[in-house]
């Protein structure tokens, strides 16, 4: 009975230990527009997510704090430390210069 128990305990106590983390966000424009589609991503891995329609996400990081990535066309690449279940990231319009080609007489 001792050994069923102590085995349970030692169960119940790595699985408290592996459980993930939920970190729910919204991305939007300097207007405050919902940007529906941005990749958010942690940095390093493939674990990532898109917003929805109303620039929401939640994503399941095994600790925190964690650096996430978050991209869309158009504006520039954010990355931010995160050490919280929610944030909110302002995406700002990426206003670089239009490169040409060389060669290019027009």
């Amino acid at each position: 009975m001792k050994k069923l128990l102590l085995s349970f305990l030692m169960m119940l106590s790595a699985a408290l230990t592996m459980s993930a983390i939920t970190i729910t966000g919204l991305v939007v424009d300097e207007k405050y527009n919902p940007i529906c589609g941005a990749s958010v991503v942690v940095k390093g891995t493939t674990n990532g997510t898109i917003t929805d329609v109303d620039g929401c996400f939640s994503l399941e990081v095994p600790e925190l704090p964690v650096t996430l990535e978050v991209s869309f066309i158009g504006y520039l690449t954010m990355e931010t430390s995160i050490n919280s279940t929610t944030v909110k990231f302002i995406m700002k319009e990426d206003k670089g210069e239009v490169v040409r080609p060389q060669g290019d007489d027009q």
